[in-house]
């Protein structure tokens, strides 16, 4: 699939999303994509008072993948969290949560047809274990839990020696 001839990305992600926005009480925030100077075709940030996602649709031949990056918020700001610091500052046993993902990666053809009848195939996985993944793992950052003093603070003691 060509990804230039891909327009239907917000309403797929709405489609398989659909849980989380509702459960997060999540909504489009179309100015992020402004602000950070992003194409509207291939990135999408979902907010709520707490947290930001943002969903970016990349190719890389020959699968098409979805990957999510997360910022903390409060009203005047909002902070990227690392990826490497991600599932750590929220507590997640990483063991268990790679054996979560492989286990859904090794059954994603038993969830819908149209991830292995599709060209899109893998951007719907994608969209749907992301939705998977928020409802069973990061909800802590969708509920408040978190501010961004308490990701500077875990980060500043990961980076003592």
């Amino acid at each position: 699939m060509n990804l230039l001839d891909y327009k239907a990305f917000k309403e797929d992600a709405e489609k398989y999303l659909k849980d989380s926005i509702a459960r997060f009480k999540l909504k489009l925030n179309e100015e992020m994509n402004i602000i950070e100077n992003v194409s509207i075709d291939y990135y999408l940030f979902y907010e709520n008072g707490s947290c930001i996602i943002s969903l970016n649709i990349i190719e890389s031949f020959p699968y098409q993948d979805v990957i999510p990056k997360f910022y903390l918020k409060n009203e005047d700001r909002y902070l990227e969290i690392n990826q490497d610091y991600l599932r750590t500052f929220l507590g997640i046993n990483e063991k268990e949560f790679e054996a979560y993902c492989i286990e859904n990666y090794n059954n994603r053809f038993s969830y819908s047809d149209s991830f292995k009848n599709s060209d899109k195939g893998g951007i719907y996985y994608g969209l749907y274990s992301i939705n998977e993944i928020l409802l069973k793992y990061y909800f802590p950052l969708f509920n408040g839990k978190y501010s961004i003093q308490d990701y500077e603070s875990f980060v500043k003691s990961q980076l003592k020696p």
